[in-house]
């Protein structure tokens, strides 16, 4: 399947059909049956781990419109947004560390839809992003907690997932940002299967654990439960991963190994449909 997301040219004609959504084909974009090359910028944040939730996006919205309008008016089409960031506002954690909600004024979904509406009045496509190695490691048990993913899927990912679909400017959820800086390259993992030997560039890469040193096995399971959830309430849905370096994502150096490959996450997580497009 398609792993290296995101890049564009073309303008898009979001409000034109009403059943069309980004497809991958072939290694290809496709948008109502037209090959897309997706090129725009990365937003990332206005106001750094602000920006969603607790009713924050009204407060930055015709700066968020006045950017997408500049995307386009360059011709761009895609604009890459960071979601929960730290997890200070979304998603709203209890003081367990299960989440219990988008955010605290059950506000997040409103947001998106909004978002997404903006968007497509630009003709702009929008990838979320939804974690960061900050949130990671602001919320360790997070991770590693089975229960704690299950709560951050069934009360505030499915929400979200459906309060967006059919939304025709959703091009990607992009699970989190350069993972890499969240994995323990230090610790030989006991699992033998080679998926998980991330061991192999403890020398070569300082770019990664820099953050965070969580097993392999583990981020990779949360991926695979997060896609599987994803791809269940939304089966068209495109969902991805925002990588530190290529050599992460790809076979095709010496040095290279494609971490999310699809036997790779469903030997983590145990999913047939957690994987990326």
């Amino acid at each position: 399947m398609f792993k290296e997301l995101f890049c564009l040219c073309l303008v898009t004609y979001l409000c034109c059909e009403t059943e069309a959504y980004i497809q991958v084909k072939e290694k290809e974009f496709y948008y109502n049956g037209t090959k897309v090359f997706l090129s725009g910028a990365n937003i990332a944040w206005n106001e750094l781990g602000k920006d969603w939730g607790n009713g924050k996006y009204w407060e930055h919205r015709a700066k968020m419109n006045e950017w997408l309008s500049g995307i386009s008016a360059h011709g761009g089409n895609v604009a890459r947004v960071w979601l929960h960031f730290s997890g200070d506002i979304s998603p709203q954690f209890d003081s367990h560390g299960y989440v219990v909600g988008t955010d605290n004024q059950k506000d997040l979904v409103k947001e998106l839809q909004a978002l997404m509406d903006d968007a497509q009045k630009h003709n702009v496509f929008i990838i979320l992003c939804m974690f960061t190695n900050t949130m990671l490691k602001n919320h360790q048990g997070f991770i590693t907690d089975e229960s704690k993913i299950q709560s951050y899927i069934d009360k505030a990912l499915v929400p979200m997932v459906e309060g967006l679909k059919g939304k025709k400017a959703l091009a990607a959820w992009e699970i989190e940002n350069e993972p890499e800086g969240a994995m323990d390259i230090w610790t030989k993992e006991s699992d033998p299967n080679t998926c998980f030997d991330i061991y192999r560039w403890q020398k070569s890469n300082k770019g990664m654990g820099y953050q965070a040193k969580f097993p392999i096995k583990r981020i990779l399971r949360l991926f695979n439960w997060i896609s599987s959830a994803i791809h269940t309430a939304d089966p068209s849905a495109l969902v991805s991963v925002g990588t530190w370096n290529p050599k992460t994502n790809t076979h095709e150096c010496s040095d290279c190994f494609n971490l999310y490959q699809d036997q790779c996450l469903v030997a983590a997580g145990g999913k047939a449909n957690g994987v990326m497009d």
